[in-house]
């Protein structure tokens, strides 16, 4: 090989080695775990409430709440607590259009319902929900229910009565950020009832010339 050639050939060597050192490897960014999930149990104060009653898909929430909020200023009603939904029935298990729900809001003892605009006023007793917040667009609430539905198992409690989610985002909030916390009315899981002791066992001793007592085999 020539001197002409071997330098021409040090000098791309020394090129390669030269823009190798100066791109830096971009590291990756780790991906963010997705976060614990965590549960609680509140309780619910007595309260008044103003709701309209709707049945259909759920997607019509957002639009029966606009309504509802509307009404309040209206009829010159001041909410007394965050807006609520209260949802009756399983999707999986009810079609769209016989869904069951009602928007609600919470409004000072006396009120009186507005028969024309389709708003009734009702009571809640003191209860007990057991809550985790979902975080992104209410129709991929699925998973978190699911998820919740079986901490309330393990805590030893059952579900007694609908589904109650609160609307904690402002309404300019994107799909994605929307923050709300959903829950289920429950209460301590009846004990079961204990095995009969009394029901005697089969005897299983061999009766002397014959065969042995028949099992339900």
């Amino acid at each position: 090989m020539s001197n002409q050639m071997l330098r021409i050939v040090v000098a791309i060597a020394l090129a390669i080695v030269i823009l190798g050192c100066g791109q830096k490897k971009v590291a990756e960014k780790p991906k963010p775990e997705a976060p614990k999930f965590t549960a609680t149990v509140e309780k619910l104060d007595a309260m008044s409430y103003a709701a309209i009653n709707s049945m259909g898909p759920y997607d019509g929430v957002g639009e029966a709440m606009k309504r509802l909020m509307s009404w309040t200023g209206t009829a010159k009603v001041q909410p007394s607590g965050a807006p609520f939904g209260l949802f009756y029935d399983d999707p999986a298990k009810v079609k769209p259009e016989s869904l069951r729900w009602s928007v609600c809001v919470p409004v000072p003892d006396g009120t009186k319902p507005d028969k024309k605009a389709g708003v009734e006023i009702k009571r809640l007793e003191p209860s007990e929900i057991a809550v985790t917040v979902h975080v992104g667009p209410s129709a991929g609430a699925g998973p978190t229910y699911a998820e919740l539905a079986k901490w309330i198992a393990e805590q030893n409690l059952e579900v007694a009565g609908p589904a109650i989610e609160f609307y904690l985002s402002p309404p300019t909030v994107t799909p994605e950020s929307l923050k709300t916390k959903v829950g289920f009315f429950v209460k301590a899981k009846a004990p079961t009832a204990p095995a009969e002791t009394a029901k005697k066992e089969e005897k299983k001793e061999e009766v002397p010339g014959g065969k042995p007592p028949k099992t339900g085999r």
